[in-house]
């Protein structure tokens, strides 16, 4: 739409230098559009990831030594600084 708009002002004017400054203009404005979409979109995905996160970490309390089971799949094996996943098989 307001594309549109900017394309109508652009066919409009008659002098040269007008037509080249409204085409540049309008290609701005649609690097800003494209841009701001962008960043939006992800704003959006960093804020569902961290949802995620924050979900599958609720639960989940991991003791400074030892091991922990979570729905008889994942076992956490704890030591001093590592966390080491495994599957039961």
């Amino acid at each position: 739409m307001q594309l549109a708009f900017f394309t109508r002002i652009k066919e409009t004017c008659s002098a040269k230098s007008n037509r080249s400054f409204i085409s540049w203009l309008i290609n701005e404005i649609s690097f800003f559009n494209d841009a701001t979409s962008f960043l939006s979109d992800s704003i959006s995905f960093f804020t569902e990831a961290i949802s995620d996160f924050k979900e599958f970490t609720s639960f989940l309390t991991i003791p400074s030594e030892g091991s922990i089971e979570i729905n008889s799949i994942y076992k956490y094996s704890v030591s001093e600084s590592s966390i080491i996943l495994n599957l039961i098989i």
